[in-house]
């Protein structure tokens, strides 16, 4: 997980899902702590409805499996931003973490759609 954020680095900001029993307060996270912002999710409801900033979710891979509560954490994250990209770092048959990285943000349509401040 560090090597991803090192990777990555300061232009994004860390959610990791871990579950009540991998939190993301680890002393390696700590570390990261001053440059980058990193935010434990333990259930599905903890994916932000909206993004200050790029970001990438990170979801250790054997997580699905042992916190039943995060089997669909990866389906909430690509219904709220379909243009997350999905990658599995690791080997084939040993995967390690799942990232889901939203680095394009849509802006809000100003108040009364396009064209509302346009005078004739």
């Amino acid at each position: 997980m560090v090597n991803a954020i090192e990777r990555y680095g300061d232009g994004y900001d860390y959610y990791f899902f871990g579950g009540p029993t991998m939190l993301g307060d680890a002393p390696a996270l700590r570390l990261f702590g001053a440059s980058q912002r990193i935010v434990t999710g333990v259930t599905p409801t903890d994916v932000p409805s909206a993004l200050s900033r790029n970001s990438i979710f990170i979801i250790p891979s054997q997580i699905e499996r042992v916190e039943k509560q995060l089997s669909h954490v990866g389906t909430v994250i690509t219904n709220r931003y379909p243009d997350a990209e999905r990658l599995v770092t690791g080997e084939k048959e040993n995967p390690q973490l799942i990232l889901y990285i939203v680095s394009r943000i849509p802006q809000p349509i100003a108040s009364g759609g396009q064209g509302a401040a346009e005078s004739k």
